[in-house]
């Protein structure tokens, strides 16, 4: 399923701060500032990317005309349609996204302005992801699974 209401709650972002808490010996702000300067200043787009992006545009483009879908990939349309090999690729949301995480940390995620924007934008085209779905969201430390496979 693609569209609003195939969205949960993402917990990659609590595991990538906790990871940091744990186990980490730089901060966030220095480990996200190359990719803070390729969302904010672009990189070219190679021949491989360029397909990649070809790709995902003609699957979203698809999907905007089921729907309740109107309007629901506009933004990565915009960043998608000059995507040819060679043009350079700017990304300013996730830009702005990178730089609020880099200053508040996981709550602007969760708790803060990057949630309650998810939240707006799922409830404008239908969804029913709300921004208390990822106020209550926390990461766990599991075990992770293991067999033993001949002597290992």
């Amino acid at each position: 399923m693609v569209g609003p209401h195939s969205v949960t709650v993402p917990g990659a972002v609590h595991g990538w701060f906790e990871l940091l808490e744990r186990f980490g010996t730089r901060s966030f702000a220095q480990l996200c500032g190359p990719a803070l300067r390729y969302a904010t200043e672009g990189f070219p787009l190679t021949h491989k990317g360029a397909g990649s992006f070809a790709g995902t545009r003609a699957m979203y483009n698809y999907f905007a005309r089921e729907p309740g879908y109107d309007g629901v990939f506009d933004d990565l349309n915009q960043c998608y349609n000059g995507a040819v090999e060679g043009a350079r690729v700017r990304q300013p949301g996730l830009a702005r996204t990178i730089t609020t995480l880099r200053d508040a940390g996981p709550d602007a995620y969760y708790r803060g302005p990057i949630g309650a924007a998810i939240a707006d934008t799922l409830r404008r085209h239908g969804g029913l992801l709300v921004a208390a779905d990822l106020a209550a969201h926390a990461s766990a430390w599991v075990d992770p699974m293991h067999v033993t496979f001949r002597d290992v």
